[in-house]
């Protein structure tokens, strides 16, 4: 999407105006979590954050409830919070190359990964 941190925080701010948004692709940035903006787009499926400087996520990821996708490979991320178990239609979760030595419990209750 952009190259710059300062153009990626005009991006972002306009990103919460996108409500019908269902792909993001947010790779190769500098950031160090997911940014509220893209938490609270409501239509939203689909969401590339890896190669970023992502070492944990916020708790608020229960609220992307339409995700069906989501990259966080090769990031700094060395465990996921409990609330991602809330994602019920997430299909597919990408988290190679990160810091984490075990696959969270959390992960169980996922039904729709494959």
């Amino acid at each position: 999407m952009c190259g710059f941190f300062f153009q990626c925080s005009i991006a972002i701010f306009v990103l919460c105006k996108l409500k019908q948004l269902t792909n993001l692709d947010l790779n190769m940035n500098q950031f160090s979590t997911i940014p509220r903006a893209v938490l609270d787009l409501p239509a939203l499926e689909w969401l590339d954050m890896g190669s970023n400087r992502i070492s944990e996520l916020p708790k608020q990821i229960d609220k992307m409830q339409t995700l069906h996708t989501l990259w966080l490979q090769r990031n700094e991320i060395s465990e996921l919070p409990d609330s991602i178990s809330c994602l019920k239609n997430l299909s597919t979760l990408v988290l190679t190359n990160n810091l984490m030595k075990q696959i969270p419990l959390c992960l169980q209750s996922l039904h729709n990964l494959r």
